[in-house]
């Protein structure tokens, strides 16, 4: 139940444009007036909510207990997608209108509530990682599991229930997805390495180079699960691709997971222009993207955006080896 009229899908500039903006506040913060290229945020308000049944904010909130609440809250998420398939993560931070956009860097509870006014998912507690390198301090991130397709409200209350907002999200079935999905299979490409750059103008744009180059895509599915992360830090649109890469980075040279294997692909060619091969044959709208895939390739889990180190080691604790 969002503020626009009732629909099965969103279109696919919609959800582009949505996970473009995403994508810019999790690099930017949330910013008030969408200057520094981030979501801009609604004006403030502390007015309590509307009862009226002409109030589907209200009819919303209310499915979730929070007729009383303040709606002063703007969540504001990473990604304008949901696939439905167990554990999912959704990614997002809250704003704060009534203290000037200040962000809510305590846990939140959260619900997701469909277009019939039933509640599918929540209560459920995020969890806050802080992280420096974000102008937002960090991210709010909780693993949610979603049955049917369709656009859902997301609401967040905290401060006991008397701060309250929402936000809409598309849950699709992930072969409707913008990029491939949980379920869905990435075949075994042959990436760029050190031995064989392909072509690119700069095998890694870090600096220094990252060590995520030694074997294709292929090589790494053949010995085993892998990481694959593609981003791009020194020409990244949503200017978070250094720090996902570090985070990667960090959870490979950890050798808490010797049997999974970690590759870094640049999404372009030369300095942000022509995209690679991996980006057309997975048809990327964004950068950056880091996929858990299984031997096979089936893709575990994906993330568009952030990625919390914590979580990347959670999954991979849980991945079978062959």
């Amino acid at each position: 139940m969002s503020d626009q009229a009732p629909a099965t899908v969103l279109s696919r500039r919609t959800l582009l444009v949505s996970a473009a903006s995403g994508l810019a506040l999790a690099a930017c913060g949330g910013s008030s007036d969408g200057a520094d290229g981030g979501t801009p945020t609604p004006d403030a308000t502390t007015t309590p909510v509307a009862s009226g049944a002409d109030s589907v904010q209200a009819q919303v909130l209310a499915a979730a207990g929070l007729e009383s609440a303040e709606v002063r809250l703007a969540p504001q998420l990473t990604w304008g997608e949901l696939i439905v398939a167990p554990d999912q993560y959704l990614q997002f931070v809250v704003p704060d209108m009534a203290a000037d956009g200040a962000l809510v860097t305590t846990p939140v509870q959260l619900w997701l509530v469909d277009d019939t006014g039933t509640v599918v998912v929540g209560p459920m507690e995020s969890t806050w990682y802080p992280d420096d390198r974000l102008p937002s301090g960090g991210l709010h991130s909780v693993a949610v599991t979603v049955d049917a397709p369709g656009v859902l409200d997301v609401v967040v209350a905290a401060d006991d229930a008397t701060a309250a907002g929402t936000a809409a999200i598309q849950a699709m079935n992930a072969a409707d997805s913008l990029a491939p999905g949980p379920g869905e299979v990435i075949p075994p490409m042959s990436t760029p390495t050190v031995d064989d750059p392909q072509g690119l103008e700069a095998l890694c744009t870090r600096e220094p180079d990252c060590d995520l180059h030694a074997m294709t895509l292929a090589d790494a599915l053949a010995a085993g699960p892998t990481v694959l992360c593609i981003a791009t830090p020194a020409f990244c649109s949503s200017a978070i691709c250094g720090p996902v890469l570090d985070d990667v980075l960090s959870v490979a040279d950890s050798g808490a997971f010797p049997d999974v294997q970690f590759v870094h692909v640049e999404p372009f060619v030369d300095a942000g222009v022509t995209v690679t091969p991996i980006m057309e044959e997975l048809a990327l709208p964004s950068e950056p993207w880091t996929f858990v895939l299984a031997p096979d390739g089936t893709i575990v889990q994906r993330f568009p955006g952030p990625v919390v180190p914590e979580i990347l080691d959670d999954i991979l604790a849980g991945m079978p080896t062959t």
